[in-house]
Protein backbone atom coordinates (compact mmCIF):
# COMPACT_ATOMS: atom_id res chain seq x y z
CA UNK A 1 0.00 0.00 0.00
CA UNK A 2 1.28 3.65 -1.03
CA UNK A 3 2.16 5.92 2.02
CA UNK A 4 0.31 8.88 0.68
CA UNK A 5 -0.18 12.22 2.68
CA UNK A 6 -2.54 13.93 0.49
CA UNK A 7 -3.85 11.78 -1.96
CA UNK A 8 -2.69 12.92 -5.79
CA UNK A 9 -6.42 13.81 -7.25
CA UNK A 10 -5.36 14.28 -10.97
CA UNK A 11 -2.12 11.36 -10.97
CA UNK A 12 -2.10 7.89 -12.51
CA UNK A 13 -2.75 5.08 -10.56
CA UNK A 14 -1.07 2.05 -12.01
CA UNK A 15 -2.08 -1.38 -10.79
CA UNK A 16 -0.64 -4.92 -11.37
CA UNK A 17 -1.78 -4.93 -14.76
CA UNK A 18 0.54 -2.22 -15.98
CA UNK A 19 -1.77 0.24 -16.81
CA UNK A 20 -2.48 3.47 -15.65
CA UNK A 21 -5.59 5.42 -15.01
CA UNK A 22 -6.53 9.26 -13.93
CA UNK A 23 -7.70 9.71 -10.82
CA UNK A 24 -10.63 11.44 -10.32
CA UNK A 25 -11.63 11.56 -6.44
CA UNK A 26 -10.25 10.23 -3.05
CA UNK A 27 -13.15 8.63 -0.67
CA UNK A 28 -11.13 7.76 2.70
CA UNK A 29 -9.29 4.78 1.74
CA UNK A 30 -10.59 4.41 -1.61
CA UNK A 31 -9.76 5.89 -4.69
CA UNK A 32 -12.17 6.84 -7.73
CA UNK A 33 -10.82 5.73 -11.11
CA UNK A 34 -11.58 6.86 -14.62
CA UNK A 35 -11.75 3.38 -16.48
CA UNK A 36 -12.96 2.66 -19.93
CA UNK A 37 -16.13 1.09 -18.55
CA UNK A 38 -16.97 4.09 -16.16
CA UNK A 39 -15.91 5.23 -12.66
CA UNK A 40 -14.22 2.35 -10.32
CA UNK A 41 -13.33 3.18 -6.53
CA UNK A 42 -10.71 0.39 -5.62
CA UNK A 43 -8.89 0.84 -2.35
CA UNK A 44 -5.04 2.17 -2.35
CA UNK A 45 -3.99 -0.91 -1.69
CA UNK A 46 -4.53 -1.96 -5.34
CA UNK A 47 -2.42 0.46 -6.49
CA UNK A 48 1.26 0.06 -7.16
CA UNK A 49 2.26 3.11 -7.64
CA UNK A 50 1.02 6.61 -9.10
CA UNK A 51 2.84 9.45 -10.76
CA UNK A 52 1.55 12.88 -12.24
CA UNK A 53 1.82 13.27 -15.84
CA UNK A 54 4.02 15.78 -17.20
CA UNK A 55 2.85 19.00 -18.49
CA UNK A 56 3.21 18.07 -22.01
CA UNK A 57 1.27 14.72 -21.38
CA UNK A 58 -2.35 15.29 -23.03
CA UNK A 59 -5.10 14.72 -20.67
CA UNK A 60 -6.82 11.94 -21.59
CA UNK A 61 -9.92 10.01 -20.33
CA UNK A 62 -10.56 6.02 -20.08
CA UNK A 63 -13.17 5.41 -22.49
CA UNK A 64 -12.67 8.95 -24.59
CA UNK A 65 -12.78 8.14 -28.26
CA UNK A 66 -9.52 9.52 -30.16
CA UNK A 67 -7.77 9.41 -33.35
CA UNK A 68 -4.20 8.15 -34.32
CA UNK A 69 -1.70 9.70 -36.69
CA UNK A 70 -0.24 6.83 -39.07
CA UNK A 71 3.04 8.69 -40.74
CA UNK A 72 3.73 6.69 -43.42
CA UNK A 73 0.59 7.31 -44.94
CA UNK A 74 0.45 10.79 -43.39
CA UNK A 75 -3.20 10.71 -42.10
CA UNK A 76 -5.28 10.61 -39.32
CA UNK A 77 -7.58 7.88 -38.45
CA UNK A 78 -10.50 8.00 -36.03
CA UNK A 79 -12.06 5.30 -34.38
CA UNK A 80 -9.82 4.32 -31.51
CA UNK A 81 -10.72 4.09 -27.84
CA UNK A 82 -8.28 5.45 -25.01
CA UNK A 83 -8.15 2.93 -22.17
CA UNK A 84 -5.04 4.45 -20.19
CA UNK A 85 -1.43 5.44 -19.92
CA UNK A 86 1.59 2.67 -19.94
CA UNK A 87 3.15 1.98 -17.11
CA UNK A 88 6.34 0.82 -19.34
CA UNK A 89 7.08 2.97 -21.85
CA UNK A 90 5.70 6.55 -20.17
CA UNK A 91 5.67 8.35 -23.99
CA UNK A 92 2.77 5.51 -24.80
CA UNK A 93 -0.95 5.00 -24.37
CA UNK A 94 -2.92 1.78 -24.41
CA UNK A 95 -5.82 1.91 -27.10
CA UNK A 96 -8.37 -0.25 -28.11
CA UNK A 97 -8.21 -0.43 -32.20
CA UNK A 98 -12.01 -0.61 -34.31
CA UNK A 99 -10.83 -3.95 -35.06
CA UNK A 100 -10.94 -5.09 -31.87
CA UNK A 101 -7.50 -5.78 -30.67
CA UNK A 102 -5.46 -3.40 -27.72
CA UNK A 103 -2.18 -1.56 -28.94
CA UNK A 104 -0.20 1.10 -27.81
CA UNK A 105 0.39 4.16 -29.06
CA UNK A 106 2.78 7.32 -29.19
CA UNK A 107 0.71 10.28 -27.03
CA UNK A 108 1.99 12.91 -29.52
CA UNK A 109 0.44 10.67 -32.24
CA UNK A 110 -2.98 11.09 -30.63
CA UNK A 111 -5.69 13.34 -30.52
CA UNK A 112 -8.98 13.29 -29.49
CA UNK A 113 -11.88 12.99 -31.85
CA UNK A 114 -13.69 16.31 -32.97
Amino acid sequence: MLAISNPPVGAIAFGRSGVGYPVKQVEGERVVLQTPIGLKRVPWSAVIHWQFPAATVPDYHAGQRVEVYFPHIQRWRPGYKFLGYSQEWTDRAWLLCPEGHEATCRLDFLRGEA
